[in-house]
């Protein structure tokens, strides 16, 4: 334990010279004493709430799965905020599965299964408020474009998962179909069979609409 502590500071020691390598500290501290702390408490507090509301979503859609505790939860919330800080292409939410997946004894595929689901759920919200928006305030042919095939896509990926659960079977023999060998075949099979029960959250219509609504 004490070994992996210290590599921990090793790693936060060589971040941070990298984050703060170049920087004017003088600037800096001047940049910080001009800072409003009535702005700043009130934007800390939201993003707590915001942490908050992210965590209890994320324990509903897991509810099929696991008995994820709060306080847990919301820390890997927290680390998977900083790798996507930190990393390319999110790959924090790979590392929040994984996470997830060792923390509560779940399959990798399951958790990340959810976190779909949590994505889904950010995407329909910003598109009911852009549509409630829309009616106030003129956007631009092409933002409208782009949120009807935002819509759609999403449509498409929820029509999918609902037709994953519901014919899981169908899908199972078709990948013994595929030209794979046994073991391929067998892990396929079994990871499907962890997305589609992950996406139970979704299938329940009050899990799916409470889950909205903490979007």
């Amino acid at each position: 334990m004490r070994k992996q502590l210290w590599i921990g500071f090793l790693i936060a020691g060589v971040c941070l010279y990298f984050a703060f390598r170049g920087i004017s500290f003088h600037e800096l501290s001047h940049s910080l004493s001009q800072a409003k702390l009535s702005i700043i408490l009130p934007a800390m507090s939201l993003s707590f709430v915001n942490l908050g509301l992210r965590t209890l979503r994320w324990r509903l859609l897991l509810q099929p799965l696991c008995h994820a505790p709060f306080w847990p939860l919301a820390r890997i919330i927290i680390i998977g905020f900083f790798a996507n800080n930190t990393l390319p292409f999110r790959l924090g939410e790979i590392a929040r599965a994984v996470l997830c997946s060792r923390k509560f004894s779940i399959p990798n595929t399951s958790a990340l299964g959810t976190i779909v689901m949590e994505r889904l759920c950010d995407a329909f919200s910003f598109l009911l408020a852009f549509l409630v928006s829309s009616m106030f305030f003129p956007f631009p042919g092409y933002m409208k474009k782009g949120a009807a095939l935002m819509g759609g896509a999403c449509a498409a990926v929820l029509m999918l998962l609902f037709f994953l659960k519901r014919h899981e079977q169908y899908f199972r023999n078709a990948i013994k179909r595929l030209p794979l060998s046994p073991h391929w075949s067998e892990r396929a099979s079994e990871m499907l069979g962890h997305l589609a029960h992950s996406t139970m959250g979704a299938v329940r219509g009050p899990a799916l609409a409470a889950a909205m609504t903490l979007s």
